[in-house]
């Protein structure tokens, strides 16, 4: 319910970059295959992006939390940091080919 109203507000009326480019390179599957599952009822997708936002906007977690209406309780952060399930560096690798490869296509144009 809170990610359609967030994915709404976000594909409608702010056209945020951001999302867009985590859109095109198709986060989710990269995060599928990079072994993060959805946690504790969030989407995984969300709870990276939040990060992105932390850093795209140079805030704490705990900054981000208190100026952020739609940020989750910072457990949620932590867990997904802890988790050593997670392949952090596929993560990394997929998404540097992937936006590697969007500016590619559009330095060849």
């Amino acid at each position: 319910m809170i990610t359609t109203q967030l994915t709404n507000i976000l594909n409608n009326t702010l056209k945020n970059p951001i999302y867009k480019t985590i859109q095109m390179i198709n986060m989710q599957k990269i995060l599928r295959d990079s072994n993060f599952v959805k946690q504790d009822g969030a989407a995984i997708h969300l709870i990276v992006l939040h990060f992105v936002y932390m850093l795209v906007m140079n805030k704490k977690m705990s900054t981000f939390i208190q100026q952020s209406s739609d940020s989750l309780k910072k457990d949620v952060y932590y867990r997904l940091l802890k988790n050593t399930a997670y392949n952090w560096r596929k993560l990394l690798a997929l998404s540097a080919f992937k936006l590697i490869s969007l500016l590619h296509k559009v330095q060849d144009q």
